[in-house]
């Protein structure tokens, strides 16, 4: 394609709405889908490790602790709630 402009009834114009339809029914597929697969995922995640508010306790000790664990700190721990 040129960088000239084109005209209003060219058949490059018609050839780029056509793609830009495309390509937008492709998008709205594209994320319909993504947003399915997010779903699913979440429902996933929510029956292997449900989700619970943090008690008080909790929330005052997160704010007391110190905030420097490393990543295998966080996994051993999470190991340790799954046995």
């Amino acid at each position: 394609m040129s960088n000239e402009p084109i005209s209003g009834d060219s058949d490059e114009l018609s050839a780029l709405k056509k793609e830009n339809a495309e390509l937008r029914q492709k998008l709205e597929h594209a994320t319909k889908e993504a947003k399915e697969y997010r779903a699913a995922a979440y429902d996933f995640l929510d029956q292997i490790y449900p989700y619970t508010r943090p008690t008080e306790a909790e929330l005052h000790e997160m704010m007391q602790s110190d905030p420097i664990e490393t990543l295998h700190d966080i996994i051993a721990e999470f190991k340790r709630e799954l046995v």
